[in-house]
């Protein structure tokens, strides 16, 4: 399976400001967020704005594209949340990581 993700950290000092903020801060980084996609901003450039996972130059890492496999070791919650959200449409509350805030779309 497919998905994209927006990713806001917190309580972690990067290279990147702002990630240091505080749990609620980043939750409210990422309320923002999907309010601006529902207001018809595309995911796409809410993602390139907003995440936190960034490649060595700078840009959302891998295009904020990730495969979840259903023998992978990504976190439970992210899994489900992922496999229970149809393909093409975007999970309606973000999802704690513990480290970070994830705003995710099921892409495939």
């Amino acid at each position: 399976m497919d998905v994209s993700q927006i990713t806001v950290m917190y309580g972690q000092r990067t290279d990147r400001p702002g990630t240091d903020r505080t749990k609620a801060e980043a939750l409210e980084v990422a309320k923002q967020a999907l309010k601006r996609i529902a207001g018809g901003v595309p995911f796409e450039r809410v993602l390139e704005e907003t995440t936190d996972d960034r490649d060595e130059v700078g840009k959302p890492f891998n295009r904020g594209s990730y495969t979840i496999a259903e023998s992978s070791r990504a976190m439970v919650a992210v899994k489900q949340v992922a496999y229970s959200t149809p393909v093409g449409l975007i999970h309606p509350h973000p999802i704690d990581t513990g480290v970070a805030w994830l705003i995710l779309r099921r892409d495939r």
